[in-house]
């Protein structure tokens, strides 16, 4: 009992349509891979990588995420008086640290494209 010519043919159908329909999913998945935002902190919030304790002990400088844009905020050593030192923008502001004489603050500000600034803020303020 063989099949039919009409049966071949519907059959052979079938598997053309499947085959394209995977290769269009590949082709997708491909695509996704090398044009999409594989940034794994884009949606992330909390403490980033980097923290700098201040000379007198007295203040700690670090990084914290919002919603994938990175910030840079002081605290006092014992987590109280958080206070936020540069703004959310679109750069993400990180590996804070402190100057030798404490008066500066400075930071790394790196952009979509991934170009990094080195910026210099005093102490209480003032970003140069």
């Amino acid at each position: 009992m063989g099949e039919s010519e009409g049966d071949l043919v519907k059959r052979n159908k079938t598997y053309l349509v499947i085959s394209a329909v995977l290769f269009g999913l590949l082709l997708v998945t491909v695509a996704y891979e090398l044009f999409g935002n594989n940034d794994p902190y884009k949606f992330h919030t909390g403490i980033g990588d980097h923290f700098s304790l201040s000379s007198d002990d007295s203040s700690v400088l670090f990084s914290y995420y919002l919603n994938g844009s990175e910030a840079i905020y002081r605290a006092d050593l014992n987590g109280s008086n958080v206070e936020q030192i540069t703004g959310h923008t679109d750069q993400r502001h990180r590996s804070p640290d402190h100057s030798a004489d404490g008066n500066y603050i400075l930071y790394l500000s790196r952009n979509k494209e991934g170009v990094q600034t080195l910026y210099v803020a005093e102490r209480m303020g003032g970003i140069r």
